[in-house]
């Protein structure tokens, strides 16, 4: 951590660390991506697919990514896409996910 921050609110300590943590977080799940041909994003997406209670749908993916949904595109067209994780990325998450 920089400098002594026994001087600085507990807010702001807690942040600080929540921010070193999220940027840890992301050089790891970059890196590991990296290695094993996924972007962060894929790697996500293929998560949320795997680990979200089926039916998964698109807005139901860009939700757990934090994305809002657009909500106009929602009413317009009543159609809803399903997704399923494939045989090609369950392996791909496999091999790019840290096990114990």
């Amino acid at each position: 951590m920089p400098e002594d921050l026994s001087d600085r609110s507990s807010t702001l300590k807690a942040w600080m660390l929540m921010h070193q943590i999220r940027n840890l977080g992301c050089y790891l799940q970059d890196r590991i991506g990296t290695e094993h041909g996924l972007t962060v994003a894929q790697h996500t997406v293929l998560t949320a697919i795997k680990y979200l209670d089926d039916p998964v749908k698109v807005g139901d993916v860009g939700r757990w990514m934090g994305h809002k949904v657009n909500a106009a595109s929602m009413i317009a067209d009543r159609r809803e896409v399903r997704l399923t994780i494939t045989e090609k990325g369950e392996d791909a998450l496999n091999k790019a996910t840290p096990h114990k």
